[in-house]
């Protein structure tokens, strides 16, 4: 949670749940950090996993091609 500042303080605020930080946590940089927080305040946890599986989905398959 070093490099992920604003998602540990908003954790420690009680803003965001563990299931949210952890999935978060799979794609989340310093440059879409602010970003996805926005995202994930008006999301279920289920809804942050769900687009956090379509991002890495989309990453593979642009590192594949």
């Amino acid at each position: 949670m070093e490099s992920l500042p604003s998602t540990a303080a908003a954790f420690g605020r009680g803003e965001l749940s563990y299931s949210k930080v952890r999935a978060l946590s799979r794609i989340a940089t310093t440059q879409t950090e602010e970003d996805l927080l926005v995202m994930a305040a008006h999301e279920t946890g289920a809804g942050v996993d769900r687009i956090v599986a379509g991002v890495r989905s989309a990453l593979d398959t642009a590192e594949s091609e």
